[in-house]
């Protein structure tokens, strides 16, 4: 990774989030200090330390990094997805067959 990828990313999620590096410090249990030492690579980040960051901000330890371009993470509901399978069922089931026939095109349609 060239040099500047975590100075310019810890510094953009700090200042978007309107943080200061002291409140990034104490939210994270740390000195500003060390928070400027990251943000500048004078130091590098300790995993747990990079994994709180991740976390603050909601985003991934590769975006912060410079691996990925991908800045936000996507969540997934387990509850709510077991819920939305289980409405899809019973709606399902309760179409005739002809209609039945209908979605299952559609749905292979759309995922071609």
């Amino acid at each position: 990774m060239e040099r500047g990828g975590i100075v310019n990313r810890l510094k953009e999620l700090r200042k978007e989030s309107s943080y200061t590096q002291e409140a990034i410090a104490a939210k994270l249990g740390t000195a500003q200090e060390n928070i400027s030492n990251y943000e500048i690579e004078k130091v590098p980040i300790p995993v747990d330390l990079l994994i709180q960051f991740a976390q603050l901000y909601h985003t991934s330890t590769d975006y912060i990094l410079g691996l990925s371009s991908e800045r936000q993470i996507v969540k997934f509901d387990a509850d709510q997805w077991e819920q939305d399978v289980a409405k899809l069922i019973e709606l399902y089931q309760r179409l005739p067959k002809s209609k039945r026939k209908v979605i299952l095109d559609l749905l292979i349609c759309l995922n071609q």
